[in-house]
């Protein structure tokens, strides 16, 4: 009679649990992508708007340069989307807090790091990304320093 239990079942299972971890990771990793986070984020926002090209993945990568993103936080938030339960689960309902926190620093940084609101910029031009804004980094300038 043979034993249930052999090496060879036993190398079996083990390299299935570790197949299974591995493709669990990778999965994980793929929802864990910020850069394409914190982009929808901004395109949400912008929709209808105009857009130079390219500026928003300048703006991105200049943000994940400078900015903690939780990589977690970010695939909690995709897989409570594609399941539906974001409302019910405890987990999904923390962690919107603090992708609605992080949303709010996007735009707002984006919208500083932009000619939205720059007075020479033709009405219906696109978008464009100046420069990341640091207020450290230079002295403001006053628009209505001029109209004196």
């Amino acid at each position: 009679m043979r034993d249930p239990i052999s090496r060879r079942t036993v190398f079996l299972g083990a390299g299935a649990v570790a197949l299974a971890i591995a493709g669990g990771a990778l999965t994980w990793r793929s929802l864990a992508d910020a850069h394409t986070a914190v982009r929808t984020m901004i395109m949400q926002h912008l929709r209808g708007a105009a857009v130079a090209e390219g500026a928003v993945d300048a703006f991105v990568a200049e943000f994940l340069r400078r900015h903690r993103v939780h990589l977690d936080g970010v695939a909690i938030g995709n897989v409570c989307d594609m399941s539906g339960f974001d409302a019910l689960l405890p987990a999904c309902a923390n962690n919107a807090a603090y992708l609605r926190r992080l949303e709010e620093q996007v735009i707002d940084l984006f919208i500083r790091s932009s000619d939205v609101f720059e007075p020479s910029r033709p009405a219906g031009a696109p978008v464009r990304y100046v420069a990341f804004w640091d207020p450290y980094s230079s002295a403001c300038r006053n628009p209505l320093a001029d109209l004196t």
